[in-house]
């Protein structure tokens, strides 16, 4: 026969393993949210990297498309009149 004591004893110990085995469970499923939450955020962050490379791309495609399709072309007169205190007219057309 076991004494009130030893009853006791055996009671608080199985009630630590129970809060003991719910803090386990809780740690573990705690660590699955955070694996699932860490790996979402890593896909997030690919197709981010994807998607600014990709647009980078593409406007620099249609950057040298625009630049091999326009002429430029600009024509520079100079006027310098020598008699007039050495001023100079500069027409950009």
């Amino acid at each position: 026969m076991k004494t009130a004591n030893e009853v006791k004893n055996d009671v608080t110990k199985d009630i630590h393993i129970s809060i003991l085995k719910d803090a386990l469970n809780d740690l573990r499923m705690a660590n699955v949210l955070l694996k699932q939450t860490m790996w979402s955020l890593l896909v997030i962050l690919a197709l981010c990297i994807f998607g600014i490379v990709g647009l980078s791309i593409y406007h620099q495609h249609k950057m040298f498309n625009f630049m091999n399709d326009v002429e430029f072309s600009s024509n520079i007169e100079m006027q310098n009149d020598s008699s007039n205190s050495n001023t100079m007219n500069v027409e950009r057309k």
